[in-house]
Order: C-alpha cells, then structure tokens, then sequence
C-alpha cells in the first residue's frame, strides 16, 4: 500500500467511528426483519384491563375473601345439619372446589377438640361465587348435647368455643363462633361434611 493512500483510509475510519459515537441511527430493519423490541409496531394496543366480572375465576377464593356463617337445622334421628355459608366479600369472583376442612375448637384459644369432619361421598363440581354472593356447605353432626348420644361415653363430649373452617383450596382457617355447642372429644367419627354448592 503506497503511503499516499493511507492517511486516506485512516480518515474515512476516523469518520466512520465518529458517527457511530455521535448516535448515527442505525439502517432501518430490511424487509422481513422485525423492529426492535422497544418499538411500537403500528396498530399495536396497550392490553385491555381484566374483565371485573370474570376476573380471578380460576383462582380458590382466599380466607380473607370470605366471611362464613353457620346455621344450625333442627334435630332428627339422632343428628343435626349445620350449613355453612361462605359470601364472597372480596371484589372478584373466585372458586370454591370441593371440601371444606372442618374441626370444632375450644378452651377459647382455638385447640382442636375431637376428629376433624370426615367427607361425604357426594360428588362435586368448582363453584364459581361472584362478589357478593355465596355458596353453602351441609355438615351433619351426631346430637351430643344430651351426654354423647348415640355414640355414648366414647363421646367424651366437652363445650365447643365454634368451628375452624379452611375453605377449600386454602391454608389459611376462618373460625365461625357458635354459642352454646357441644363437641365429641374422644377419638370417634361425629361429624360429616358435604362439598362445596351453588
């Protein structure tokens, strides 16, 4: 290379560098490629906010999202039906699958008395609850008020403070108080609870 012709190619090299540094735009996307990721494409939309009213059916309903009430039916052959009624009181729908853990509790600080509600047999579906609304649960329980009832001293019956419920799905438990209940508190099947309905 003759010497006349380097300072030349040192130039062009020393221009090229000084546009890449002083931000030159850099050559549009040919044909086919896309644009880079940062760029809006045209006739793209921000997406759309979730629907309210479908918004987290998918999702179990959260014990924070839930208040419950117990009920309690009248007497009859030797048992009593509790239904459980769980209102959405949060601002999305959620879902309620299947069984809800049951357990009476007392000595006022929440201790377990007894077994836990073994499940019924009965079949079940998700039930969706829309804020505001509800789903009930039955739970049949021997009447142990008069000393044990049917299932006798095995019983062992003792006061209850009221219900621990984990709402299907979750963790987290809700205690429902109920005056004046009586719990089995020996080691015998005394409560039976039904799945989760519309």
């Amino acid at each position: 290379m003759s010497a006349s012709r380097k300072p030349l190619i040192v130039a062009v090299v020393a221009a090229s560098l000084l546009l890449t540094a002083c931000g030159a735009p850099a050559e549009p996307p040919t044909e086919g490629q896309s644009p880079p990721p940062s760029a809006p494409t045209e006739g793209s939309a921000s997406p759309s906010p979730a629907d309210p009213e479908t918004a987290g059916e998918d999702a179990p309903c959260a014990a924070g999202d839930l208040d419950v009430t117990a009920a309690i039916g009248d007497a009859g052959a030797g048992s009593v039906t509790v239904t459980f009624t769980f209102e959405n009181v949060g601002g999305t729908p959620c879902t309620l699958d299947g069984f809800p853990g049951v357990s009476a509790v007392g000595d006022g600080n929440g201790t377990q008395i007894g077994q836990p509600a073994e499940r019924s047999d009965r079949s079940y579906e998700p039930v969706i609850i829309a804020s505001g609304d509800t789903a009930t649960a039955a739970l049949r329980m021997v009447d142990v008020a008069g000393g044990g009832g049917p299932l006798g001293d095995a019983c062992q019956v003792q006061p209850a403070d009221g219900w621990r419920i984990y709402p299907p799905g979750s963790t987290e438990a809700i205690f429902v108080p109920v005056d004046g209940l009586s719990a089995c508190a020996g080691d015998v099947d005394w409560i039976t609870i039904d799945p989760v309905v519309g």
